[in-house]
């Protein structure tokens, strides 16, 4: 299979990136066919937490959002 990725994510504690929601990505990730994305800035704390509270690992690394089984995730700093 061959996936379509995005490895160059910010959160939204990124300075001036603004109010970044998972489940924002999620969408636009399947409305551009991206399969992963790379979340970044999975270090700082409070993102890390979000992560935490939304994402559930699905494979080995690769995780996937709780309430939308799709598009998986990559834990990035």
């Amino acid at each position: 299979m061959q996936w379509t990725v995005d490895l160059h994510g910010h959160s939204g504690y990124s300075g001036g990136v603004g109010t970044i929601q998972l489940e924002s990505i999620a969408r636009t990730m399947i409305e551009k066919g991206i399969h992963l994305y790379g979340t970044g800035d999975a270090l700082h704390p409070a993102w890390s937490r979000q992560l935490m509270d939304s994402l559930t690992e699905t494979e080995p690394g690769l995780f996937q959002l709780k309430t939308r089984p799709g598009p998986r995730f990559l834990l990035q700093s």
